[in-house]
């Protein structure tokens, strides 16, 4: 195989196996030559500076983190953001910035998510996510499409960003949400940390209920601290997140109300006065029908 950057092995069965690329600092690109079967999962680590890719329609092996690449939260260099598949290959598939795979049967593995928007959907075809799929991308939410359920990051903090991100494919999951939750059950608030933790309850299903009951106790128990928050640079979508948790209840509108009458924020305390209007007084209490 002619390739004067790539450096190749073959596997038991003679097939070529692309182990390394030595591509320089000026190559941003690197076309994957006809008859490579596999990548390694180490073959572009090296090469933050590599870009775009094309696979050719011989190969059929990519594993977790292969494509990988970047240069970490603190680089500018965020690897492979353009992908390309042959029209010849039929294990891999682009669609909507992402590279797939199909499985054996039914059913997709995300591999990596290449060129994407800040919110990506995850197709309901897909069974499998790959680990560093998302890797130095700058994501604010996931939606699971099969399930509809929304995960919110920390797209402000380009270090917790990261170490988020890569919670996809863990432990064979689609998202491993251990350290997810741990994050979210830190005692410092900011607009991103509530509406993380409001969509976390809403969408907490029956296996999670322990996860929801732990979240809403620590949102009641800190709730001066998120007030001071959003009161600094919350927005009122961060009250609407709030209010789908139940957060604002008869008990506690009006001490919320006095909060907010004491500072500038006339926009959210008109929020709260509307809600509570809307949602919290019975006005059937203030008439009597009794002859």
């Amino acid at each position: 195989m002619a390739d004067t950057f790539g450096i190749f092995q073959k596997d038991e069965y003679g097939r070529s196996i692309l182990v390394s690329v030595n591509p320089g600092e000026e190559r941003k690109s690197y076309d994957i030559p006809e008859g490579t079967y596999a990548v390694a999962e180490k073959a572009f680590s090296e090469h933050p500076e590599l870009t775009r890719i094309s696979i050719p329609a011989s190969l059929e092996v990519i594993p977790d983190r292969a494509l990988s690449n970047g240069g970490g939260w603190a680089s500018d260099e965020k690897g492979i953001d353009d992908i390309r598949v042959s029209s010849g290959n039929d294990v891999f598939f682009i669609e909507n910035g992402c590279l797939y795979e199909k499985l054996p049967g039914q059913g997709t593995r995300l591999v990596r998510a290449a060129k994407v928007p800040e919110n990506v959907s995850i197709p309901e075809h897909v069974c499998i996510v790959a680990r560093g799929a998302f890797s130095d991308r700058k994501i604010a939410c996931v939606t699971l499409r099969k399930t509809g359920q929304k995960i919110w990051f920390p797209v402000r903090h380009d270090y917790y960003l990261g170490v988020l991100l890569d919670e996809f494919g863990k432990n064979g999951r689609i998202y491993d949400f251990s350290r997810y939750d741990r994050f979210l059950l830190d005692n410092h608030f900011n607009p991103e940390r509530i509406r993380m933790i409001c969509a976390r309850i809403a969408d907490c299903g029956p296996d999670d209920k322990e996860t929801a009951e732990k979240l809403t106790e620590h949102v009641r128990r800190y709730q001066e601290q998120i007030l001071e928050c959003l009161s600094d640079t919350g927005e009122t979508l961060h009250l609407d997140c709030l209010a789908d948790i139940g957060f604002f209840t008869a008990d506690n509108m009006d001490e919320i109300i006095e909060y907010f009458s004491r500072s500038d924020r006339k926009d959210l305390l008109s929020w709260l006065m509307n809600y509570k209007h809307g949602h919290l007084m019975n006005n059937e209490a203030d008439f009597d029908f009794s002859i």
